[in-house]
């Protein structure tokens, strides 16, 4: 009945921005922003992108963490890393699925 009225919210933040937050935070700083307003995107859809479900979304992540720790260790921000770079073999580890490691697996 409160619900009906408006005047019932629930202030929960649902489980898988909170695993977000928290996965994001684990990057290096240049790479935190990009990351999560990807992982947002992939959840909550936008203009040009369909919502994702949250098993697409923690498998994504786990395909791309890998990379991202490895040009973490060469990059200060993930906009540094170019399509040149791309291009020059950077990538020859991550073609496989997943970079040919397992994907990060939820908490």
């Amino acid at each position: 009945m409160l619900t009906d009225l408006d005047l019932l919210h629930d202030g929960s933040v649902p489980e898988i921005r909170s695993w977000i937050e928290r996965v994001t935070c684990d990057l290096a700083p240049g790479f935190i922003d990009p990351v999560r307003q990807w992982l947002l995107v992939l959840l909550d859809g936008g203009t040009r992108a369909h919502r994702r479900s949250s098993s697409s979304i923690y498998v994504y992540f786990g395909c791309v963490r890998p990379f991202l720790d490895d040009r973490a260790a060469d990059y200060d921000h993930l906009r540094e890393f170019t399509r040149s770079a791309r291009s020059s073999g950077v990538c020859e580890d991550n073609q496989r699925s997943c970079g040919g490691r397992e994907p990060q697996r939820r908490p």
